[in-house]
């Protein structure tokens, strides 16, 4: 039997709901809310246990709880196949850059994940991003 302590658990504040949200990406769905921190986890606790519980008794496959990631980082490396005409446009933006076309990959992929990390608002913190400096193997 998977116990809800086995689970992780997210915090954040939310503007709409005045309060901190707890939240677990293994169990979508569940949450709950509280004046402060602790209050939203204890219960998260509460709601969590009653989750795994409704999934029980209704017979439907309980979550897996995460794992801790594998320490070994994947190669950086990896093949990508695109449209020839998106690869026409890469090819030219990375010529008027001055870069290879490798070395605006990444800062295209890296550009994305910071405008992720910054709540999806399209901007990074960084305003441009141009890099003129050559990554080894290019």
């Amino acid at each position: 039997m998977v116990n809800a302590d086995r689970y992780s658990t997210h915090v954040f504040y939310d503007e709409e709901s005045a309060g901190f949200v707890a939240v677990s990406p293994e169990v979508p769905g569940v949450s709950a809310v509280g004046p402060t921190r602790a209050r939203a986890l204890a219960g998260f606790a509460v709601v969590l246990d009653l989750a795994l519980d409704t999934f029980r008794a209704e017979g439907w496959p309980i979550p897996d709880p995460a794992t801790a990631p594998d320490p070994e980082l994947p190669s950086g490396e990896f093949r990508i196949r695109i449209p020839r005409t998106l690869h026409a446009l890469l090819s030219r933006r990375a010529e008027t850059e001055g870069v290879s076309q490798n070395t605006l990959v990444v800062a295209l992929i890296a550009h994305g994940l910071a405008c992720e990390a910054a709540g999806g608002t399209g901007r990074s913190p960084a305003t441009e991003v141009r890099s003129r400096v050559p990554v080894a193997g290019d």
